[in-house]
């Protein structure tokens, strides 16, 4: 048999190509797994209760602080209560237009990962509601806002806050207020059978890791029935 020099050199330049696509692969994967340092924009909210009530608890007792966090495709809104033996945590992803709902209970922790175009777990869709430009400008939180009249059925009308110096892009795409293109710093929702309002006190841009936007271990999947059924058990 004689020595085929290009024979030689093909099989190794294919072997090289080919540890070189794994070793690629295997960067690309590791890395994926990895912490990530990004920019993040972070809104502090005081919560107002519009009753005394939420079913049988006196909501003078509840969370009084919510915060929300945008950063890349990501928005994160969270509250907390409790002595942090009660969190619900809703992590949207306004590019593919899904949410994930976490509940932390005292010791048990639930999730469920909504399909697209889903509302957040128990978040009053505010169907038939409508919103039209309000005459009203203030400043809220260091920022400039403009005001929106939320009509309501069978409701009196609220005045939200919103302001275009917060940059970014579908920040409500996800929520009940998705034809609003600017960030929100006075609005009202309502989680089960809690009206609130949310008023923006703080703000401020941090670099933040992309974990706080992934699922974290000992968590429970659930079906969303059971994670609502499970919310709005807390409030009867």
């Amino acid at each position: 048999m004689f020595f085929n020099p290009k024979a030689f050199n093909l099989k190794h330049l294919n072997i090289k190509y080919l540890l070189f696509v794994f070793f690629i692969l295997t960067i690309s994967c590791d890395t994926s797994k990895k912490s990530k340092n990004i920019d993040a924009k972070i809104i502090k909210y005081r919560v107002e209760y519009v009753n005394e009530k939420a079913g049988s608890i006196p909501t003078k007792i509840l969370p009084s602080q919510m915060t929300l966090i945008f950063a890349n495709q990501y928005a994160l809104n969270s509250i907390e209560g409790f002595f942090g033996q009660f969190s619900l945590v809703y992590i949207a992803n306004r590019k593919k237009k899904t949410v994930t709902t976490l509940l932390k209970i005292f010791d048990k922790k639930f999730f469920y990962i909504g399909q697209e175009g889903e509302l957040p777990c128990s978040i009053d869709p505010m169907s038939g509601h409508s919103i039209s430009e309000g005459t009203a400008n203030i400043e809220i939180a260091g920022f400039k806002a403009s005001e929106k009249i939320l009509h309501r059925i069978d409701k009196n009308d609220i005045s939200i806050f919103t302001t275009d110096e917060i940059k970014v892009k579908n920040p409500n795409n996800t929520t009940p207020y998705k034809n609003v293109d600017e960030v929100l710093l006075v609005f009202y929702t309502k989680l089960s059978v809690m009206g609130m309002m949310l008023i923006a006190d703080e703000y401020k841009e941090e670099v933040i890791s992309n974990k706080i936007f992934q699922i974290p271990d000992g968590y429970k999947e659930i079906s969303r029935a059971n994670m609502e059924n499970t919310i709005n058990e807390l409030f009867k």
